[in-house]
């Protein structure tokens, strides 16, 4: 399991919250970097910004990694050159089942860290660390409610994970599914045992652009 290189320096709330979904499509759905703006009315900034500019196209830049997939944005120069140290936002998916969310605003630096624990065939746990530099001196605090987003979020994908309807398309892609796809991918080769033999098959680097 990876470590969290930031957790002694930073303060966290805690909390663990069983999900109807199967645990892949809670890693899809945070690697998705348009549904924010859309999908979480009066929760996320991006909502907020898309009510008050609207829909606007932006360019998030998408790696493979060792482990895993990176996307953030600004857009870097090239293939070779080292992401932004403050990014608008970086989004990280870590196998086995971990993905982090940094995001700032203004000078504060924001975490959240999910592991989505595989309980059944079509359910997961999702244990999640949100950083809070708000609170106190105590390094952890258990939440003691579902906050607004994951709730979302919840309902959301329970609602799209039920068994499909014969005769109708299950799914459709576009462009900007990218992460998701590629995180798909990603799972399915490290489920296989050919994720360290077809890493380099797939794509190193990709700008995609979404309206966000």
């Amino acid at each position: 399991m990876p470590s969290i290189p930031d957790f002694e320096s930073r303060r966290w709330i805690q909390s663990a919250w069983p999900q109807a979904y199967p645990w892949t499509l809670g890693i899809e759905n945070n690697v998705d970097i348009a549904h924010p703006a859309l999908a979480h009315p009066f929760t996320h900034p991006s909502w907020y910004l898309r009510r008050i500019a609207g829909l606007r196209e932006s360019d998030i830049e998408l790696r493979l990694e060792a482990n895993g997939l990176l996307l953030f944005a600004p857009t870097t120069s090239g293939p070779n050159a080292d992401p932004p140290t403050r990014p608008y936002f970086k989004s990280r998916f870590e196998l086995p089942d971990r993905v982090r969310v940094d995001f700032w605003v203004g000078p504060l630096q924001f975490t959240v860290l999910m592991h989505f624990v595989p309980t059944g065939g079509r359910s997961c746990r999702m244990d999640s660390c949100v950083t809070n530099p708000f609170y106190g001196f105590r390094r952890v605090k258990l939440a003691r409610s579902e906050s607004s987003v994951p709730r979302q979020d919840r309902v959301l994908m329970e609602s799209v994970s039920a068994e499909p309807i014969p005769g109708v398309r299950p799914e459709c892609n576009v462009p900007s599914d990218a992460p998701t796809l590629l995180a798909r991918r990603i799972i399915e080769l490290a489920a296989t045992g050919l994720w360290e033999e077809k890493r380099d098959s797939l794509p190193s680097r990709k700008i995609v652009t979404a309206r966000m």
